[in-house]
């Protein structure tokens, strides 16, 4: 993660694969400790690694329905805060923090203008109007 938000920084394009497939037959992390704390230091990292705290929490609430239920979320949560308030160190530079936190809120905006956009059309054409989309040149 950090070679890849490096390179975006410095005006380098990065892309992603999606066409392997990978199957882990363990769930990251369980080597070292139990499911409960992997979700906890996985909120450490986050903040170490300069997450915005609104991403954060998104992030949480997208894991609810995840095993394990509700309890993960509040783990990675607690993780994330707990290293907050307690300040722990981070191993990047401000600037790295600064750009991380752009393109998470960046992300969060496309993501809420997609959604606000597709609720406006379907008001719309519940009341019988017609958006730009739907009229055929």
């Amino acid at each position: 993660m950090v070679a890849t938000l490096t390179a975006r920084m410095l005006g380098w394009q990065t892309r992603s694969y999606t066409d392997k497939l990978l199957c882990h037959h363990r769930v990251s992390g369980t080597a070292v400790g139990n499911r409960y704390m992997i979700h906890f230091n996985n909120g450490k990292k986050d903040y170490m690694f300069g997450g915005h705290p609104l991403w954060e929490v998104f992030r949480a609430a997208y894991r609810l329905p995840k095993r394990p239920l509700i309890a993960g979320a509040c783990f990675l949560l607690a993780g994330y805060f707990w290293s907050l308030l307690t300040r722990v160190e981070r191993p990047v530079t401000l600037e790295f923090i600064a750009f991380r936190r752009r393109e998470q809120m960046i992300r969060l905006r496309r993501l809420f203008s997609g959604l606000l956009a597709r609720s406006t059309r379907s008001r719309s054409r519940a009341l019988g109007k017609q958006s730009r989309e739907d009229v055929v040149p």
